[in-house]
Order: C-alpha cells, then sequence, then structure tokens
C-alpha cells in the first residue's frame, strides 16, 4: 500500500491544483437588479435595470411595464458602461453610445430597443454609494452628488435582485 501512496497523490494533486486556479472571485454585484416605480398619472411601471455582467461591465436600462412583474412594453434608455466596486462606492462611465427614446419635444413614452437613437452624452465618470443587504437580494443605491447640483441629487433608489 505504501509504494502506491506516491502515484495516488499524483494523480489527485494536479486535480485540486486546477479546481483553485480556476476559481475566480465573484463580485455579489452580478446579476440582474431592478428599481420598480408606479406612475399614477401614466398607470405604468418605470422599470431602471442594472444587468451587472462581471466585475467590470453593466448595461443599464429602463423599460416601462402594464405591471410590476409584467413583460416590458418597451424601451426609455440604454446604455453598456463599465464600473469598478471598491468598499461600497460605485464608479461608472459610459463605455458606448447612449441609446435614448425619440426627440425631447414629440418623444413617445417608450419604443422597441432596436429603434432607440443613439444621443451624444458627455459623461464625466460618476459614482454611487450602495449599501447591499446581508442576502445580496437588495440594494441601496445613492448617487454621489457634486457640491453644486445637491439640490438635484436624486433620492435613494432600492433595487432588487432579479437572478
Amino acid at each position: 500500500m505504501k509504494k502506491y501512496f506516491p502515484f495516488a497523490l499524483l494523480a489527485v494533486f494536479p486535480a485540486l491544483i486546477s479546481c483553485t486556479e480556476n476559481e475566480e472571485p465573484v463580485s455579489p454585484l452580478v446579476g440582474t437588479w431592478e428599481n420598480r416605480v408606479f406612475v399614477d398619472s401614466l398607470d405604468v411601471w418605470f422599470v431602471e435595470t442594472l444587468e451587472i455582467k462581471n466585475d467590470t461591465l453593466f448595461d443599464n436600462f429602463q423599460t416601462v411595464r402594464d405591471t410590476e412583474d409584467g413583460p416590458d412594453l418597451g424601451y426609455r434608455f440604454f446604455s453598456e458602461a463599465k464600473y469598478s466596486f471598491e468598499g461600497n462606492i460605485f464608479s461608472f462611465y459610459a463605455s458606448s453610445d447612449f441609446y435614448m427614446y425619440g426627440i425631447a419635444d414629440s418623444r413617445p413614452l417608450f419604443m422597441q430597443k432596436s429603434k432607440l437613437g443613439p444621443v451624444m452624452v458627455e459623461r464625466i465618470s460618476e459614482s454611487a454609494e450602495l449599501t447591499l443587504s446581508s442576502s445580496f437580494k437588495k440594494m441601496d443605491y445613492q448617487y454621489i452628488c457634486p457640491e453644486v447640483f445637491q439640490e438635484y441629487c436624486p433620492d435613494t433608489k432600492r433595487f432588487v435582485k432579479v437572478d
């Protein structure tokens, strides 16, 4: 038995190394997060989605729904972006064109994603402070506003993880 032990160890050792080498840390942010707001005057739900793909890329878009959990009727905006997450600070900037819904004077409430038009947006890196629940299923998202825009800074948004 003792003479076979070194061979058994040689057979098992590469398997142990390959398991630990391939494991990469996955951010607790990876997944799809939604902030849903019912607009009484329009009788629809606006759903802002952060679809965080990996540790650096995410899509940010807003859709319209008849019901909170129902199918999307169409898009209001869509943007691909890059981000970093350190401590509780989420820093991001658009990495591709920002697509918007129509022209300001005659815009529809929503449209198909394929019909969204590119909008030239000068984006300086923006940041938000994130507070994740202990279950990593809820996230409070507060923009970090420059001092000159404090009175226009959006309220904290609550996102829920949907996958």
